[in-house]
């Protein structure tokens, strides 16, 4: 179950894992049935068709805590593109995942390019 709400440049929004595949609660599992996901995000225009963006949001695990592990964690996203016309939308991104383990903070940060272009 997924919902958004947007105003201007800002943006809200919650997903909430309703059924899954995944189901044995014995053992320490993620995305189960009962986890969510909550951001917020913004989107800028700049000169010249660039635009900024950035995303910030928590995952949280119904199955947090069990056997002492914790999974809930924080993510952030951080994109600039530029518009190429008819050839569509170049984008670079920089994404960074941090949880915090027993007291450990782990960052894994990942950068991509993405291109998007719509019929």
């Amino acid at each position: 179950v997924y919902g958004s709400a947007s105003i201007s440049f800002f943006t809200v929004g919650f997903a909430y894992t309703a059924q899954s595949d995944t189901s044995d609660t014995t053992a320490v599992e993620g995305f189960i049935e009962g986890d969510a996901y909550y951001y917020v995000g913004g989107s800028w225009d700049l000169e010249n068709d660039w635009s900024l963006g950035a995303t910030v949001g928590v995952y949280t695990f119904d199955d947090d805590g069990d056997f002492g592990a914790k999974l809930d964690y924080t993510h952030a996203q951080f994109d600039i593109s530029k518009s190429a016309g008819d050839f569509g939308d170049l984008t670079f991104s920089v994404s960074i995942a941090d949880d915090d383990d027993a007291g450990n903070i782990n960052d894994e940060v990942v950068t991509f390019v993405s291109w998007a272009k719509g019929f």
